[in-house]
């Protein structure tokens, strides 16, 4: 995956009626499908390309508070 390219694992994440969709730097994008994780087969994610998924669309203060506090 060249880029974080959010949009496209959203849709992922509705097409596969996931609950939730866990990014996590080395590791392919996981889905939580009927309460359990599943690997996407696509490859793992960069620590830039994770930062970078999480930061999207927040506020600078946001992104900050989410570092510091992991949530």
């Amino acid at each position: 995956m060249p880029d974080a390219d959010i949009p496209a694992l959203l849709k992922l994440a509705l097409d596969k009626k996931a609950s939730d969709l866990i990014v996590t730097a080395g590791a392919p994008p996981m889905l939580r499908l009927k309460r359990e994780l599943v690997a996407t087969n696509l490859p793992p994610l960069s620590k830039a390309q994770s930062q970078k998924a999480v930061s999207g669309g927040r506020s600078a203060e946001q992104v900050a508070r989410f570092e510091r506090e992991k949530d």
